[in-house]
């Protein structure tokens, strides 16, 4: 079964502040904007576009913003991230590649939550802290 997303992820008040795009509500407070519109390269980034890195930089000045990509298929496939705060890079941009073992500090979007705030149960990973699995594609994000 294929599992893609393309989002970016941040404090659902701060994401409401900042766009009048459609949300996505995660758990403990955090919301997911999904990412649909054309190609982008910036940072290595599959979807992600040179204006909306830009985007994430301004609205990481009132909190952290994390920008991630995963596409699985039957367990395989790779992701990446990257964090923004305060205007700049802080975090990345991390890939895991098809074929790479985790790193002891986890997947890229993971590590990418962790940083931006998630905080995970013991049993857990903030991937699922959040519910990130509750939908296989990004459009069924909206």
């Amino acid at each position: 079964m294929t599992y893609v997303i393309e989002a970016v992820i941040a404090r659902e008040e701060l994401l409401r502040a900042a766009t009048d795009a459609p949300l996505a509500t995660l758990a403990a407070g955090w919301a997911l904007l999904p990412v649909r519109g054309p190609s982008g390269d910036e940072l290595g980034f599959w979807k992600l576009t040179a204006e909306l890195a830009a985007s994430a930089a301004e609205w990481s000045k009132t909190g952290p913003v994390a920008y991630v990509e995963a596409e699985f298929w039957a367990g395989v496939g790779s992701q990446r991230a990257v964090v923004w705060e305060g205007g700049e890079v802080v975090f990345g941009p991390v890939q895991l590649e098809e074929g790479d073992q985790p790193p002891a500090e986890g997947t890229a979007i993971s590590q990418a939550l962790r940083r931006i705030g998630v905080v995970a149960e013991e049993d857990q990973d903030a991937f699922d802290a959040v519910g990130l699995g509750r939908h296989r594609h990004t459009a069924d994000w909206v």
